[in-house]
C-alpha cells in the first residue's frame, strides 16, 4: 500500500496535492504538533548534542585509562603551542585535517620536543586515547593529550580545518 494512498484515510489530517510518485502530503495541524512535542531551542539541541559526544568520546577513551585527555576549548586558546598529531585514517585525513597538524606515522621523537603541548586527534577520540596511553610512559608523556570528543568537539567549537593537500582553509 503507498502512503499516499494510506494518507487518503485521513482526509481531516493531510492534505494530497499531485498523482502517483509525485503526490506531495501535508499535515494540516502543525500548532498541535507543537502542543505535543515541544521543539528544543537550537541551542539546547546543540547543547545535547555536544553532551553526546563527549560522554561518546568518554566512552571510547575509557579502554585507556592512562591517556590524558584535554578539550578542545582549551586547546583553541594555546593553538601556537601546540603539536597537532593526527591519528586518523588515510582517507579521513584526505577530507581536512586541523591547521599544522602532522599524520601518526611522520612524528618522530624529536618533533616532540619544542611545543608545549602534543595533542593527539582523531574522529572521537580511540585512536588518540589509545595513541596517548602506548606513550604515557616515554620522555615526553608530560606533555601528551589527546583531543576528547576528536574533530567533531573541535568543529563544535568553531575550531578551523585546512586542506590536507594546499594547508589552506
Amino acid at each position: 500500500l503507498r502512503v499516499a494512498q494510506m494518507l487518503q484515510c485521513f482526509p481531516n489530517d493531510f492534505a494530497l496535492s499531485g498523482q502517483g510518485p509525485a503526490t506531495a502530503a501535508t499535515y494540516r495541524h502543525f500548532e498541535l504538533r507543537a502542543k505535543f512535542a515541544p521543539q528544543p531551542s537550537l541551542s539546547e539541541t546543540n547543547s545535547g548534542r555536544y553532551y553526546r559526544l563527549l560522554k561518546l568520546g568518554a566512552d571510547v577513551a575509557d579502554r585507556h585509562s592512562g591517556a590524558t585527555p584535554i578539550s578542545a576549548r582549551e586547546v583553541l586558546n594555546t593553538q601556537s603551542l601546540v603539536l597537532f598529531m593526527d591519528c586518523r585514517s588515510d582517507a579521513e585525513r584526505a577530507v581536512s585535517v586541523l591547521p599544522n597538524a602532522v599524520p601518526q606515522s611522520e612524528v618522530m621523537e624529536a618533533d616532540m620536543a619544542e611545543p608545549q603541548l602534543v595533542v593527539a586527534y582523531c574522529c572521537v577520540g580511540a585512536n588518540s586515547s589509545a595513541w596517548c596511553e602506548a606513550h604515557a610512559d616515554g620522555l615526553w608523556a608530560y606533555k601528551v593529550r589527546f583531543l576528547i570528543g576528536g574533530v567533531a568537539s573541535w568543529a563544535h567549537h568553531g575550531g578551523k580545518f585546512v586542506d590536507p593537500r594546499t594547508r589552506q582553509p
